[in-house]
């Protein structure tokens, strides 16, 4: 079903803008009835558990797996402090959570990128706040980490992951370990053809996805037409496909999550990732990171009430900083220098 319903949201970009809306709209319409029905049932067993607390306040949360990883302790600090509020937080994916907000079917949408033209142009009055920044990362699994080891590649080869060699790797063009070796290493010499790569992509509409195809494969449309020999839910889902099974597996993933998972990961055009890099990268400057991206939260027009409460909270410098090392993420307030 998830695979059939990702096919749906990529097809909308071969025809016209206002059939790709509506059809968008359905997609997050069905998406958002198991949403609230989930939604209500959450808020009453939280209400049981604390004991009768009336809760007077509701909010509710959709979209990006990758800010759900912040939004989560956000969450919960916020509600230990003000025990009658309910915080509802549903990781459907980035597109997904910028069409429910978008349709305002929830209260903040939140999305592991910046808004799109095409979205822009279909809900005027979202309005996008930074929370954090990230980056992506090409991971792989410790069996292929050892495989490339075997085969000569050290640690600071991983850094030659280029474009080409990326999208070569999800065409099939390189096939094995021997193929990726000599891609990072060209003095490997190595052939090892009998050792076949698995490449994973995402199930669902992902920020990360999109983010992925255009800034490492140069190519935003190219899942629209290609695809990976295993789909996966969420980073989480991909992270978890890399800490398992002994086949060699490369995939996508945030940085801040691969980072705290220990997953293993591959430089890009020379520059490893790290805080400054990333920042450097999302603002456009020279010797940043080029495959980083900041990570949003929106709202259908400019907050007021207990939504803009609580952003006011997560933009609050040090609860910011704390939930970022949470997720493993960058903190907005994050300096270059």
């Amino acid at each position: 079903m998830q695979k059939m319903l990702k096919k749906m949201k990529k097809d909308v970009s071969a025809i016209s803008p206002v059939i790709a809306t509506l059809m968008l709209v359905l997609i997050a319409v069905a998406a958002s009835s198991g949403f609230y029905l989930w939604q209500s049932g959450w808020q009453q067993d939280m209400q049981d558990d604390m004991g009768g607390v009336d809760i007077t306040n509701t909010i509710t949360i959709a979209g990006s797996s990758t800010v759900f990883e912040f939004m989560t302790p956000a969450a919960a600090a916020y509600m230990e402090q003000n025990p009658s509020y309910a915080i509802s937080i549903s990781n459907v994916g980035s597109g997904a959570g910028v069409v429910t907000i978008g349709q305002d079917k929830c209260d903040i949408g939140m999305a592991s990128r910046a808004l799109k033209a095409s979205e822009i142009e279909a809900y005027p009055n979202l309005v996008q706040t930074t929370i954090a920044y990230d980056g992506i990362v090409m991971v792989m699994n410790d069996a292929l980490s050892a495989e490339l080891a075997t085969a000569g590649v050290d640690a600071a080869d991983y850094g030659n992951l280029t474009a080409v060699i990326a999208k070569d790797i999800y065409l099939g063009t390189i096939a094995d370990v021997g193929d990726l070796a000599t891609a990072l290493n060209p003095d490997t010499g190595v052939d090892t053809s009998i050792v076949l790569l698995v490449t994973y992509d995402r199930a669902d509409e992902s920020g990360t996805e999109d983010g992925f195809a255009e800034m490492m494969l140069d190519d935003k449309a190219f899942f629209g037409t290609n695809t990976a020999d295993v789909s996966v839910n969420g980073n989480q889902g991909m992270i978890d496909a890399m800490m398992t099974g002994t086949n060699m597996r490369i995939g996508f993933a945030s940085y801040g999550m691969a980072e705290s998972a220990d997953v293993d990961y591959l430089g890009f055009n020379d520059v490893f990732p790290d805080a400054k890099k990333i920042v450097k990268g999302v603002m456009g400057i020279d010797g940043g990171y080029e495959a980083s991206r900041p990570l949003v939260i929106l709202t259908n027009g400019e907050p007021t009430g207990e939504v803009q409460t609580f952003i006011n909270f997560i933009l609050e410098a040090e609860n910011n900083v704390a939930f970022c090392e949470d997720a493993g993420f960058i903190s907005y307030t994050q300096s270059i220098y």
